[in-house]
């Protein structure tokens, strides 16, 4: 089913709204948490505060601020590199903290907007996407280098490599610019800050707004839009090599796709799953299997299939050949994403049973972090 892009711009206003308005959360809260695993660490933002979690027995290690702020917001899922821990707000802060115990280490404030989208960290800059339109490039210590100018908010992840960056916006557009660039491609604003001047290497218009993060392998970007279209593109060119969309059936896809070898699992909030051949884009499965209820978050490969979690709490299992398995029904909607760590499989629910809980693949219970009051 096709649409407007002004009957889709106000869907994604319309579902933003069913999705928060549904959350079952800890606190007041208006998102769903972010997390990432890093060296057998779990470091997730959610509403006040943000954690670092021992993914062995879910033991806190240390949590920002150290003291609750119930006037702080955050949910993007925090990023770490050579020690360092970086992640957004939606009081328009970056915030760079040690990993080993949560001091602060420096705060960007020139933002305009909130943060919703993951920074990209390389080994000279800190990449970071924000709503206000721009994607900002820090340097190790939190100085603004220059900033990108995109024509919408930025909700998605960058993914770099040895030379570009390349990132997808809410403007339909996926991007791929430079990390360095001369002074001469630099606009110079009265404030003393630095803007590029449209210098990308390519950009690539997919249609429509994009919230899922892509993701890259073996030169290609696999990217989602939120109208229902699954995209490969070449990251010399950033040529379309192949698009899927089964003739118009995919819903809106809000989770980054999961490659399994030569497959891609992709979900849709209709619940679907497919498979699609990761070099022709064609469809494997005659027909998508319906796990019974939107699938929003991304899942998670394992060696025995893909985890997804729906809108209701079922945490289920899929293979190659269709196969599928509940691991366990939770009373808790889950909206974030599936990780899988060492065959065990982190949820972040939200719910006062437990922010961020990690099961086995049989469904049993491993651990269970819940915050002090």
């Amino acid at each position: 089913m096709k649409y407007s892009k002004k009957v889709i711009t106000l869907l994604i206003v319309l579902m933003t709204a069913l999705l928060i308005s549904s959350c079952t959360n800890v606190g007041a809260a208006s998102s769903w948490p972010g997390y990432t695993v890093d060296d057998g660490v779990g470091y997730l933002s959610f509403g006040a505060q943000t954690y670092a979690i021992d993914i062995s027995n879910g033991s806190l290690q240390w949590q920002y601020p150290a003291e609750s702020d119930r006037t702080r917001q955050a949910y993007g899922a925090p990023q770490v590199l050579d020690g360092l821990v970086v992640f957004g707000d939606y009081a328009n802060k970056l915030v760079a903290v040690n990993a080993a115990n949560g001091t602060e280490k420096w705060k960007f404030s020139g933002a305009q907007d909130r943060y919703i989208a993951s920074v990209e960290l390389t080994e000279s800059f800190v990449f970071a996407p924000n709503t206000d339109g721009y994607i900002y490039a820090l340097n190790s210590d939190g100085a603004m280098e220059w900033k990108f100018r995109t024509e919408g908010p930025n909700w998605t992840k960058p993914i770099a490599d040895e030379e570009f960056i390349y990132f997808a916006s809410m403007d339909h557009n996926m991007y791929a610019i430079s990390q360095t660039y001369n002074v001469s491609s630099l606009e110079l604003a009265k404030d003393g800050s630095r803007t590029l001047r449209g210098d990308y290497a390519w950009k690539t218009d997919l249609g429509m707004a994009i919230v899922a993060d892509p993701i890259l392998q073996n030169g290609v970007l696999y990217s989602a839009t939120i109208e229902g279209k699954l995209f490969a593109i070449e990251i010399e060119t950033g040529e379309i090599l192949w698009s899927f969309d089964n003739n118009g059936e995919l819903g809106a896809v809000w989770g980054s796709p999961v490659i399994d070898g030569s497959i891609i699992f992709i979900a849709d909030t209709e619940g679907d799953v497919y498979t699609v051949d990761k070099d022709t884009g064609k469809q494997i499965w005659p027909s998508p299997f319906n796990a019974g209820g939107k699938i929003v978050g991304g899942g998670a490969l394992t060696p025995d299939g893909v985890v997804f979690a729906t809108d209701g709490g079922k945490i289920f299992l899929i293979n190659q050949e269709k196969e599928a398995k509940t691991i366990i029904s939770l009373e808790s909607a889950i909206y974030a994403p599936v990780i899988n760590e060492e065959r065990k499989i982190l949820i972040a629910p939200a719910s006062e049973d437990g922010l961020l809980t990690a099961f086995d693949l049989e469904g049993f219970e491993v651990w269970s972090f819940v915050p002090s009051k």
